[in-house]
């Protein structure tokens, strides 16, 4: 009989910590959500600012054509037209991270809704474990539960650590095409430098475009990876920026694929691509310690209950 309680206030607990997992999720995405739409309107608004600013220095006048001898206009519309460049560069990518988020915020409801009501269960479950062990009155059998329940919390920590080493693999992955494609730029930005022609600069381009998209992938799976570490944490007492994870790529869309023909830009991004990889492969590190060190304590825990179910009753 309590071994079927435990069955069942196992998967209610589990059900439990998912719906926790999910609200701390939820709420998080939804501030991220704020702060993205946020950044995104003021990036609109700076953009419209610069497009009026070009129509003004291209206006007809006895100043505009004074100016156009002189050459100053001309160097002062090519300025606003990378500012534009380089803000709409940042402005795709915030759309592009605001349309994963309302995604996955859509996705996490729709999960939280398919639950069943685990509040009542939970409920009925502890009652009738509270009458079974008024009924035994045994320290046992106290022993016993109180050791199924950590071991289920466990259990539980095991499960979403896994799930946090995965997203972080993945992001790890995306990072090492972004290094891959930004070696590649690096060489070909080598020979653009000593006056390699069009083809090499053309391929030079697309492989730093190619590095763009890596980078945003790689930030997408960034976000998810954030979420599961927010869980995991509370449990894992990891030693990381975890905030941080989230910002690393604003420095990639923040011009440096814009100016195509500084080499120093494509060095400059291909580090930041390896120290981000680097902090990645420690968060890892720090996770399957931890699943170690938890899966040691959860076979310890699973071999006191089998010592009990063999000493109760003799």
């Amino acid at each position: 009989m309590f071994d079927t309680l435990n069955e069942r206030l196992a998967k209610v607990k589990n059900q439990l910590h998912k719906r926790r997992k999910w609200t701390n999720q939820l709420a998080d995405y939804e501030t991220e959500l704020q702060e993205k739409q946020q950044a995104a309107s003021n990036l609109k608004s700076k953009i419209e600012a610069a497009r009026g600013d070009i129509e003004k220095l291209e206006e007809i006048s006895f100043a505009h054509l004074l100016a156009i001898l002189t050459g100053s206009t001309d160097e002062r519309i090519q300025e606003k037209r990378d500012e534009i460049a380089t803000t709409r560069l940042k402005y795709d990518e915030s759309q592009r991270a605001l349309a994963h988020i309302e995604s996955s915020i859509k996705e996490i409801k729709n999960k939280m809704d398919a639950l069943p009501d685990i509040d009542y269960e939970y409920q009925c479950i502890i009652e009738e474990k509270e009458r079974l062990m008024e009924d035994a009155n045994s320290p046992m059998t106290r022993r016993y539960n109180d050791l199924s329940e950590n071991a289920a919390a466990i259990q539980s920590f095991l499960t979403e650590a896994k799930e946090a080493v995965l997203a972080g693999e993945k992001v790890g992955a995306s990072l090492q095409e972004a290094i891959e494609k930004l070696q590649k730029a690096k060489g070909w930005g080598g020979l653009d430098m000593f006056g390699g022609g069009a083809f090499v600069t053309y391929v030079k381009h697309n492989h730093i475009d190619d590095a763009k998209e890596s980078i945003h992938d790689a930030q997408t799976k960034m976000r998810m990876f954030h979420k599961e570490l927010l869980d995991v944490n509370q449990d894992a007492d990891l030693d990381i920026d975890i905030p941080g994870l989230l910002t690393f790529a604003d420095f990639f869309f923040d011009g440096i694929f814009i100016d195509y023909i500084v080499q120093g830009k494509i060095e400059e991004a291909y580090e930041k691509a390896k120290e981000q990889q680097n902090e990645i492969d420690k968060v890892i590190l720090q996770l399957n310690f931890r699943y170690d060190r938890k899966e040691k304590e959860l076979n310890h825990l699973e071999e006191k209950k089998k010592q009990l179910l063999e000493g109760f009753g003799k």
